[in-house]
Protein backbone atom coordinates (compact mmCIF):
# COMPACT_ATOMS: atom_id res chain seq x y z
CA UNK A 1 0.00 0.00 0.00
CA UNK A 2 2.88 2.36 0.71
CA UNK A 3 4.03 2.07 -2.91
CA UNK A 4 0.51 2.81 -4.20
CA UNK A 5 0.17 5.86 -1.97
CA UNK A 6 3.57 7.18 -3.02
CA UNK A 7 2.61 6.69 -6.67
CA UNK A 8 -0.66 8.56 -6.04
CA UNK A 9 1.29 11.45 -4.50
CA UNK A 10 3.57 11.61 -7.54
CA UNK A 11 0.79 11.25 -10.13
CA UNK A 12 -1.33 13.96 -8.55
CA UNK A 13 1.62 16.17 -7.57
CA UNK A 14 0.32 16.56 -4.03
CA UNK A 15 3.66 17.93 -2.86
CA UNK A 16 7.34 17.84 -3.68
CA UNK A 17 10.62 17.17 -1.95
CA UNK A 18 11.70 19.12 1.12
CA UNK A 19 8.18 20.18 2.05
CA UNK A 20 6.80 21.09 5.47
CA UNK A 21 3.85 18.71 5.84
CA UNK A 22 1.19 18.77 8.55
CA UNK A 23 -0.76 15.53 9.06
CA UNK A 24 -4.21 15.70 10.64
CA UNK A 25 -4.53 12.62 12.85
CA UNK A 26 -7.73 11.67 14.69
CA UNK A 27 -6.55 8.36 16.13
CA UNK A 28 -8.66 6.21 13.81
CA UNK A 29 -7.13 3.60 11.47
CA UNK A 30 -7.18 5.88 8.41
CA UNK A 31 -5.19 8.78 9.83
CA UNK A 32 -2.87 6.54 11.86
CA UNK A 33 -2.01 4.58 8.69
CA UNK A 34 -1.46 7.84 6.83
CA UNK A 35 0.91 9.07 9.54
CA UNK A 36 2.87 5.81 9.45
CA UNK A 37 3.21 5.92 5.66
CA UNK A 38 4.37 9.53 5.70
CA UNK A 39 6.89 8.75 8.43
CA UNK A 40 8.29 5.99 6.22
CA UNK A 41 8.53 8.39 3.24
CA UNK A 42 10.01 11.17 5.34
CA UNK A 43 13.67 10.44 4.70
CA UNK A 44 13.32 9.67 1.01
CA UNK A 45 11.27 12.82 0.34
CA UNK A 46 13.21 14.95 2.86
CA UNK A 47 10.00 16.03 4.53
CA UNK A 48 9.54 18.05 7.70
CA UNK A 49 6.60 16.26 9.31
CA UNK A 50 4.22 17.61 11.95
CA UNK A 51 1.07 16.17 13.52
CA UNK A 52 -2.04 17.98 14.72
CA UNK A 53 -4.85 16.36 16.69
CA UNK A 54 -8.12 18.12 17.53
CA UNK A 55 -9.85 17.01 20.73
CA UNK A 56 -13.54 17.86 20.24
CA UNK A 57 -14.28 16.75 23.82
CA UNK A 58 -17.57 15.20 22.70
CA UNK A 59 -17.00 11.71 24.17
CA UNK A 60 -15.49 12.47 27.54
CA UNK A 61 -12.67 10.12 28.50
CA UNK A 62 -12.81 8.40 25.10
CA UNK A 63 -11.80 11.67 23.43
CA UNK A 64 -8.89 12.04 25.84
CA UNK A 65 -7.71 8.51 25.06
CA UNK A 66 -7.73 9.35 21.33
CA UNK A 67 -5.45 12.32 22.02
CA UNK A 68 -3.11 10.25 24.19
CA UNK A 69 -2.78 7.57 21.49
CA UNK A 70 -1.94 10.12 18.79
CA UNK A 71 0.65 11.74 21.03
CA UNK A 72 2.33 8.45 21.96
CA UNK A 73 2.39 7.12 18.38
CA UNK A 74 3.76 10.43 17.05
CA UNK A 75 6.50 10.33 19.70
CA UNK A 76 7.31 6.76 18.73
CA UNK A 77 7.76 7.88 15.12
CA UNK A 78 9.69 10.97 16.13
CA UNK A 79 7.13 13.41 14.70
CA UNK A 80 6.25 16.60 16.64
CA UNK A 81 2.60 16.52 17.72
CA UNK A 82 0.30 19.29 18.91
CA UNK A 83 -3.07 18.53 20.54
CA UNK A 84 -5.67 21.30 20.50
CA UNK A 85 -8.89 21.25 22.54
CA UNK A 86 -11.99 22.94 21.10
CA UNK A 87 -15.39 23.80 22.59
CA UNK A 88 -17.98 22.44 20.17
CA UNK A 89 -20.93 23.19 22.44
CA UNK A 90 -20.07 26.87 22.72
CA UNK A 91 -19.59 27.17 18.95
CA UNK A 92 -22.97 25.51 18.34
CA UNK A 93 -24.71 27.90 20.68
CA UNK A 94 -23.05 30.96 19.19
CA UNK A 95 -23.52 30.09 15.51
CA UNK A 96 -26.75 28.02 15.73
CA UNK A 97 -25.38 25.04 13.81
CA UNK A 98 -25.37 21.27 14.34
CA UNK A 99 -22.73 19.24 16.16
CA UNK A 100 -20.98 17.93 13.04
CA UNK A 101 -20.92 21.33 11.36
CA UNK A 102 -19.54 22.99 14.48
CA UNK A 103 -16.89 20.29 14.96
CA UNK A 104 -15.76 20.56 11.35
CA UNK A 105 -15.55 24.38 11.46
CA UNK A 106 -13.46 24.31 14.62
CA UNK A 107 -11.28 21.50 13.32
CA UNK A 108 -10.34 23.40 10.19
CA UNK A 109 -9.71 26.56 12.19
CA UNK A 110 -7.16 24.60 14.19
CA UNK A 111 -5.63 23.13 11.02
CA UNK A 112 -5.15 26.58 9.54
CA UNK A 113 -3.59 27.97 12.70
CA UNK A 114 -1.25 25.02 13.03
CA UNK A 115 -0.13 25.28 9.39
CA UNK A 116 0.81 28.89 10.01
CA UNK A 117 2.59 28.02 13.28
CA UNK A 118 4.83 25.31 11.79
CA UNK A 119 5.12 27.00 8.37
CA UNK A 120 3.57 24.00 6.60
CA UNK A 121 2.45 24.38 3.00
CA UNK A 122 0.61 21.05 2.87
CA UNK A 123 -2.11 19.65 5.13
CA UNK A 124 -2.79 15.91 4.75
CA UNK A 125 -6.11 14.33 5.68
CA UNK A 126 -6.96 10.64 5.55
CA UNK A 127 -10.03 10.67 3.29
CA UNK A 128 -10.05 7.39 1.34
CA UNK A 129 -11.84 5.66 -1.51
CA UNK A 130 -14.85 4.60 0.56
CA UNK A 131 -15.31 8.22 1.62
CA UNK A 132 -15.37 9.26 -2.04
CA UNK A 133 -18.05 6.71 -2.90
CA UNK A 134 -20.17 7.83 0.08
CA UNK A 135 -19.71 11.49 -0.85
CA UNK A 136 -20.69 10.92 -4.48
CA UNK A 137 -23.89 9.09 -3.60
CA UNK A 138 -24.75 11.56 -0.84
CA UNK A 139 -24.47 14.44 -3.32
CA UNK A 140 -26.54 12.60 -5.93
CA UNK A 141 -29.21 11.83 -3.36
CA UNK A 142 -29.24 15.39 -2.07
CA UNK A 143 -29.69 16.72 -5.61
CA UNK A 144 -26.49 18.62 -6.26
CA UNK A 145 -26.09 20.15 -9.69
CA UNK A 146 -24.32 17.94 -12.27
CA UNK A 147 -22.17 20.97 -13.08
CA UNK A 148 -20.18 20.71 -9.85
CA UNK A 149 -17.66 18.14 -8.64
CA UNK A 150 -19.26 14.91 -7.48
CA UNK A 151 -16.52 13.30 -5.42
CA UNK A 152 -13.61 14.44 -3.25
CA UNK A 153 -10.74 16.42 -4.74
CA UNK A 154 -7.25 14.99 -4.35
CA UNK A 155 -6.05 18.49 -3.52
CA UNK A 156 -7.51 21.94 -3.00
CA UNK A 157 -6.23 25.33 -1.82
CA UNK A 158 -6.21 25.72 1.95
CA UNK A 159 -4.75 28.35 4.30
CA UNK A 160 -1.32 29.32 3.00
CA UNK A 161 -0.93 26.14 0.96
CA UNK A 162 -2.97 23.11 -0.05
CA UNK A 163 -5.02 20.35 1.53
CA UNK A 164 -4.15 16.96 0.05
CA UNK A 165 -5.61 13.46 0.39
CA UNK A 166 -3.08 10.72 -0.43
CA UNK A 167 -5.38 7.78 0.46
CA UNK A 168 -8.17 8.48 -2.05
CA UNK A 169 -7.48 5.32 -4.05
CA UNK A 170 -7.33 3.07 -0.98
CA UNK A 171 -10.29 1.23 0.53
CA UNK A 172 -11.14 1.12 4.21
CA UNK A 173 -10.50 -2.60 4.15
CA UNK A 174 -6.97 -2.21 2.77
CA UNK A 175 -6.18 0.52 5.31
CA UNK A 176 -7.30 -1.59 8.27
CA UNK A 177 -5.36 -4.56 6.88
CA UNK A 178 -2.24 -2.35 6.62
CA UNK A 179 -2.65 -1.29 10.27
CA UNK A 180 -2.84 -4.92 11.36
CA UNK A 181 0.12 -5.92 9.20
CA UNK A 182 2.30 -3.09 10.55
CA UNK A 183 1.01 -3.29 14.13
CA UNK A 184 -0.22 0.30 13.96
CA UNK A 185 -2.46 1.09 16.93
CA UNK A 186 -5.78 2.87 16.40
CA UNK A 187 -9.03 3.63 18.13
CA UNK A 188 -12.60 3.30 16.88
CA UNK A 189 -14.96 6.23 17.39
CA UNK A 190 -18.27 4.63 18.35
CA UNK A 191 -20.17 7.66 17.05
CA UNK A 192 -19.27 6.41 13.56
CA UNK A 193 -21.93 3.75 14.03
CA UNK A 194 -24.73 6.14 14.97
CA UNK A 195 -27.46 6.44 12.35
CA UNK A 196 -28.10 10.00 13.54
CA UNK A 197 -25.60 11.20 10.93
CA UNK A 198 -26.25 11.06 7.18
CA UNK A 199 -22.79 9.81 6.23
CA UNK A 200 -23.01 6.97 8.72
CA UNK A 201 -26.32 5.83 7.22
CA UNK A 202 -24.78 5.72 3.75
CA UNK A 203 -21.66 4.00 5.11
CA UNK A 204 -23.56 1.29 6.98
CA UNK A 205 -26.55 0.72 4.70
CA UNK A 206 -25.50 1.50 1.13
CA UNK A 207 -21.73 1.17 0.81
CA UNK A 208 -21.55 -2.58 1.67
CA UNK A 209 -23.94 -3.45 -1.18
CA UNK A 210 -22.03 -1.31 -3.67
CA UNK A 211 -18.69 -2.87 -2.72
CA UNK A 212 -20.22 -6.35 -2.91
CA UNK A 213 -21.37 -5.61 -6.47
CA UNK A 214 -17.99 -4.17 -7.44
CA UNK A 215 -15.02 -4.20 -5.07
CA UNK A 216 -13.31 -1.59 -7.27
CA UNK A 217 -16.20 0.87 -7.28
CA UNK A 218 -14.06 3.52 -5.56
CA UNK A 219 -11.68 3.53 -8.54
CA UNK A 220 -14.53 3.82 -11.03
CA UNK A 221 -16.17 6.63 -9.07
CA UNK A 222 -12.82 8.42 -8.86
CA UNK A 223 -12.19 8.10 -12.60
CA UNK A 224 -15.75 9.13 -13.48
CA UNK A 225 -15.48 12.17 -11.22
CA UNK A 226 -12.06 13.15 -12.56
CA UNK A 227 -13.13 12.91 -16.21
CA UNK A 228 -16.39 14.70 -15.55
CA UNK A 229 -14.55 17.50 -13.75
CA UNK A 230 -12.13 17.95 -16.65
CA UNK A 231 -14.94 17.91 -19.24
CA UNK A 232 -17.03 20.29 -17.19
CA UNK A 233 -14.11 22.68 -16.72
CA UNK A 234 -13.66 22.87 -20.49
CA UNK A 235 -17.38 23.39 -21.16
CA UNK A 236 -17.64 25.98 -18.39
CA UNK A 237 -14.82 28.00 -19.96
CA UNK A 238 -16.66 27.84 -23.28
CA UNK A 239 -19.86 28.97 -21.54
CA UNK A 240 -18.10 31.92 -19.89
CA UNK A 241 -16.73 33.11 -23.23
CA UNK A 242 -20.12 32.72 -24.94
CA UNK A 243 -21.96 34.49 -22.10
CA UNK A 244 -19.61 37.47 -22.33
CA UNK A 245 -20.52 37.77 -26.01
CA UNK A 246 -24.31 37.76 -25.57
CA UNK A 247 -24.63 39.95 -22.45
CA UNK A 248 -26.31 43.27 -23.14
CA UNK A 249 -26.24 44.66 -19.59
CA UNK A 250 -24.64 43.67 -16.30
CA UNK A 251 -24.79 45.17 -12.83
CA UNK A 252 -24.23 43.91 -9.30
CA UNK A 253 -27.80 42.62 -9.03
CA UNK A 254 -28.83 42.05 -12.65
CA UNK A 255 -27.81 40.48 -15.93
CA UNK A 256 -29.61 41.04 -19.23
CA UNK A 257 -29.13 39.16 -22.48
CA UNK A 258 -30.79 38.45 -25.82
CA UNK A 259 -33.05 35.41 -25.61
CA UNK A 260 -32.38 34.25 -29.15
CA UNK A 261 -28.61 34.39 -28.62
CA UNK A 262 -28.93 32.18 -25.54
CA UNK A 263 -31.34 29.71 -27.17
CA UNK A 264 -29.14 29.32 -30.27
CA UNK A 265 -26.31 27.97 -28.11
CA UNK A 266 -26.06 24.16 -27.62
CA UNK A 267 -28.00 22.92 -24.60
CA UNK A 268 -24.87 22.04 -22.58
CA UNK A 269 -23.67 25.65 -22.94
CA UNK A 270 -27.15 27.03 -22.19
CA UNK A 271 -27.27 25.16 -18.90
CA UNK A 272 -23.83 26.34 -17.91
CA UNK A 273 -24.51 29.95 -18.86
CA UNK A 274 -27.65 29.95 -16.72
CA UNK A 275 -25.66 28.31 -13.94
CA UNK A 276 -23.03 31.06 -14.16
CA UNK A 277 -25.72 33.75 -14.00
CA UNK A 278 -27.44 32.21 -10.96
CA UNK A 279 -24.10 31.69 -9.26
CA UNK A 280 -23.15 35.34 -9.88
CA UNK A 281 -26.42 36.66 -8.48
CA UNK A 282 -26.41 34.36 -5.44
CA UNK A 283 -22.84 35.27 -4.54
CA UNK A 284 -23.54 38.99 -4.82
CA UNK A 285 -26.66 38.75 -2.64
CA UNK A 286 -25.62 36.17 -0.03
CA UNK A 287 -21.86 35.81 -0.35
CA UNK A 288 -22.47 32.08 -0.90
CA UNK A 289 -24.61 29.99 -3.20
CA UNK A 290 -26.81 26.96 -2.70
CA UNK A 291 -26.03 24.66 -5.62
CA UNK A 292 -28.93 22.37 -4.72
CA UNK A 293 -31.50 24.82 -6.07
CA UNK A 294 -29.73 25.26 -9.41
CA UNK A 295 -30.68 22.10 -11.40
CA UNK A 296 -34.44 22.65 -11.04
CA UNK A 297 -34.05 26.39 -11.65
CA UNK A 298 -31.97 25.82 -14.81
CA UNK A 299 -34.61 23.54 -16.31
CA UNK A 300 -37.41 25.95 -15.34
CA UNK A 301 -35.57 28.84 -16.98
CA UNK A 302 -34.90 26.90 -20.18
CA UNK A 303 -38.61 26.02 -20.47
CA UNK A 304 -39.60 29.58 -19.57
CA UNK A 305 -37.48 31.03 -22.37
CA UNK A 306 -39.20 28.76 -24.92
CA UNK A 307 -42.68 30.20 -24.19
CA UNK A 308 -44.31 32.43 -26.78
CA UNK A 309 -45.58 35.16 -24.42
CA UNK A 310 -43.82 38.45 -25.27
CA UNK A 311 -43.65 39.45 -21.59
CA UNK A 312 -43.56 37.13 -18.60
CA UNK A 313 -41.88 36.67 -15.22
CA UNK A 314 -40.50 33.66 -13.35
CA UNK A 315 -39.86 33.85 -9.60
CA UNK A 316 -37.15 31.54 -8.27
CA UNK A 317 -35.78 30.73 -4.80
CA UNK A 318 -33.20 33.14 -3.45
CA UNK A 319 -35.16 36.22 -4.54
CA UNK A 320 -34.09 35.70 -8.15
CA UNK A 321 -36.52 36.92 -10.80
CA UNK A 322 -36.31 36.11 -14.50
CA UNK A 323 -38.18 38.62 -16.66
CA UNK A 324 -38.60 38.18 -20.38
CA UNK A 325 -39.66 41.20 -22.38
CA UNK A 326 -39.90 40.61 -26.10
CA UNK A 327 -36.40 39.67 -27.23
CA UNK A 328 -34.56 40.24 -23.97
CA UNK A 329 -34.32 38.37 -20.68
CA UNK A 330 -33.44 40.00 -17.37
CA UNK A 331 -32.08 37.96 -14.44
CA UNK A 332 -32.25 40.07 -11.30
CA UNK A 333 -32.29 40.08 -7.52
CA UNK A 334 -33.13 43.80 -7.41
CA UNK A 335 -36.33 44.32 -5.39
CA UNK A 336 -39.37 45.37 -7.39
CA UNK A 337 -40.48 48.85 -6.41
CA UNK A 338 -44.05 49.70 -7.29
CA UNK A 339 -44.22 53.06 -9.05
CA UNK A 340 -46.57 55.55 -7.43
CA UNK A 341 -48.37 58.22 -9.42
CA UNK A 342 -46.27 61.35 -9.79
CA UNK A 343 -46.73 64.78 -11.37
CA UNK A 344 -44.01 67.45 -11.15
CA UNK A 345 -43.91 71.00 -12.43
CA UNK A 346 -41.22 71.46 -15.09
CA UNK A 347 -39.50 74.77 -14.43
CA UNK A 348 -37.73 76.60 -17.25
CA UNK A 349 -34.83 76.35 -16.91
CA UNK A 350 -35.03 73.38 -14.58
CA UNK A 351 -35.08 69.60 -14.23
CA UNK A 352 -37.31 66.80 -12.92
CA UNK A 353 -36.00 63.50 -11.55
CA UNK A 354 -38.14 60.50 -12.49
CA UNK A 355 -37.72 56.79 -11.67
CA UNK A 356 -36.32 56.18 -15.16
CA UNK A 357 -34.21 59.27 -15.70
CA UNK A 358 -33.89 63.05 -15.63
CA UNK A 359 -35.92 65.54 -17.70
CA UNK A 360 -34.21 68.89 -18.28
CA UNK A 361 -35.62 72.03 -19.89
CA UNK A 362 -33.90 75.20 -21.11
CA UNK A 363 -34.29 77.84 -23.79
CA UNK A 364 -32.12 77.99 -26.89
CA UNK A 365 -31.81 79.62 -30.28
CA UNK A 366 -31.77 76.60 -32.61
CA UNK A 367 -34.62 74.14 -33.17
CA UNK A 368 -33.68 70.43 -33.07
CA UNK A 369 -35.08 67.79 -35.36
CA UNK A 370 -38.19 66.32 -33.72
CA UNK A 371 -37.18 62.82 -34.78
CA UNK A 372 -34.42 62.98 -32.14
CA UNK A 373 -36.51 61.13 -29.54
CA UNK A 374 -34.30 61.76 -26.49
CA UNK A 375 -34.77 65.51 -26.99
CA UNK A 376 -37.44 67.83 -28.39
CA UNK A 377 -37.42 71.52 -29.14
CA UNK A 378 -40.36 73.71 -30.03
CA UNK A 379 -41.68 77.25 -30.00
CA UNK A 380 -42.95 78.42 -26.64
CA UNK A 381 -46.02 79.79 -28.38
CA UNK A 382 -47.06 76.29 -29.50
CA UNK A 383 -48.04 74.99 -26.05
CA UNK A 384 -50.09 75.96 -23.02
CA UNK A 385 -47.99 76.57 -19.91
CA UNK A 386 -47.13 75.48 -17.25
CA UNK A 387 -45.64 72.16 -18.31
CA UNK A 388 -45.60 69.03 -16.14
CA UNK A 389 -43.83 65.68 -16.03
CA UNK A 390 -46.03 62.79 -14.91
CA UNK A 391 -46.39 59.06 -15.41
CA UNK A 392 -49.23 57.43 -17.33
CA UNK A 393 -52.86 57.29 -16.30
CA UNK A 394 -55.56 54.86 -17.48
CA UNK A 395 -56.84 55.84 -20.93
CA UNK A 396 -53.95 58.17 -21.78
CA UNK A 397 -53.80 59.03 -25.49
CA UNK A 398 -51.65 61.22 -27.69
CA UNK A 399 -51.79 62.45 -31.28
CA UNK A 400 -48.55 61.12 -32.79
CA UNK A 401 -46.66 63.37 -35.14
CA UNK A 402 -46.74 62.15 -38.71
CA UNK A 403 -49.94 60.17 -38.12
CA UNK A 404 -53.66 60.87 -38.18
CA UNK A 405 -55.92 60.18 -35.25
CA UNK A 406 -54.81 59.27 -31.73
CA UNK A 407 -53.06 56.38 -30.08
CA UNK A 408 -53.23 54.99 -26.57
CA UNK A 409 -50.01 55.34 -24.64
CA UNK A 410 -50.30 51.71 -23.52
CA UNK A 411 -50.51 50.61 -27.16
CA UNK A 412 -47.44 52.70 -27.93
CA UNK A 413 -45.54 50.88 -25.16
CA UNK A 414 -46.58 47.52 -26.58
CA UNK A 415 -45.72 48.44 -30.16
CA UNK A 416 -42.33 49.80 -29.11
CA UNK A 417 -41.72 46.72 -26.94
CA UNK A 418 -41.20 48.63 -23.71
CA UNK A 419 -40.49 46.41 -20.71
CA UNK A 420 -43.69 45.95 -18.73
CA UNK A 421 -41.83 46.84 -15.51
CA UNK A 422 -40.96 50.29 -16.96
CA UNK A 423 -44.34 51.33 -18.30
CA UNK A 424 -45.87 52.68 -15.11
CA UNK A 425 -42.73 54.69 -14.38
CA UNK A 426 -42.23 56.13 -17.87
CA UNK A 427 -42.29 59.96 -17.84
CA UNK A 428 -44.65 61.97 -20.06
CA UNK A 429 -44.40 65.67 -20.92
CA UNK A 430 -47.86 67.29 -20.66
CA UNK A 431 -49.13 70.86 -20.95
CA UNK A 432 -51.50 72.90 -18.78
CA UNK A 433 -54.47 71.09 -20.40
CA UNK A 434 -52.96 67.69 -19.58
CA UNK A 435 -52.39 67.02 -23.27
CA UNK A 436 -49.45 64.70 -23.90
CA UNK A 437 -46.74 66.52 -25.83
CA UNK A 438 -43.95 63.96 -25.74
CA UNK A 439 -43.28 60.40 -24.65
CA UNK A 440 -39.49 60.57 -24.16
CA UNK A 441 -37.45 58.24 -26.37
CA UNK A 442 -40.64 57.01 -28.07
CA UNK A 443 -42.98 59.54 -29.65
CA UNK A 444 -43.74 63.27 -30.04
CA UNK A 445 -47.17 64.78 -30.50
CA UNK A 446 -48.57 66.63 -33.52
CA UNK A 447 -49.02 69.57 -31.17
CA UNK A 448 -45.25 70.13 -31.43
CA UNK A 449 -45.16 70.03 -35.21
CA UNK A 450 -43.21 73.11 -36.11
CA UNK A 451 -44.36 75.73 -38.60
CA UNK A 452 -42.41 76.66 -41.70
CA UNK A 453 -41.62 80.04 -40.24
CA UNK A 454 -39.88 79.57 -36.90
CA UNK A 455 -40.30 82.63 -34.74
CA UNK A 456 -40.21 83.43 -31.02
CA UNK A 457 -38.50 81.82 -28.09
CA UNK A 458 -37.51 78.14 -28.38
CA UNK A 459 -37.72 75.51 -25.61
CA UNK A 460 -35.42 72.49 -25.51
CA UNK A 461 -36.32 69.42 -23.38
CA UNK A 462 -34.04 66.39 -22.96
CA UNK A 463 -34.39 62.96 -21.33
CA UNK A 464 -31.35 61.17 -19.81
CA UNK A 465 -32.21 57.60 -18.84
CA UNK A 466 -30.84 55.89 -15.76
CA UNK A 467 -29.26 52.47 -16.11
CA UNK A 468 -31.95 49.81 -15.75
CA UNK A 469 -32.49 48.23 -13.38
Amino acid sequence: MEARVEQFIENNRLFGMETNVLVAVSGGPDSMALLAIMANLREKWKLNLFVVHVNHRLRGEESNKDAELVQSFSARLGVPCNVKDVDVAAFKAEHHVGTQQAARALRYQVFQGEMERVHATVLLTAHHGDDEVETAFMKLTRGTTPLTKLGIAATRPFANGVLARPLLEETKRSIVAYCHEKAIPYRIDQSNFSDAYTRNRFRMNMAPYLVEENPHIHKHIGRFDRWQEEDNHYLMEQAKAHLDQILTKKSEKSIELEIQALCLAPFPLQRRMIHLILNYLHLNVYGVNDMRVFPDAIEQIQAFLQTSAPSAQLDLPGRVQVKRSYGTCLFTTAPFIETKAYCHLLSIPGKVDTPLGVIRADTREELLELEHTDAVSFQVSQVAFPLYIRNRKPGDKLSPSGMSGSKKVNRLFIDRKVDRAKRDAWPLLVDANDSILWVPSLQTSRILTRSANVQGELLHVTFSQHKWP
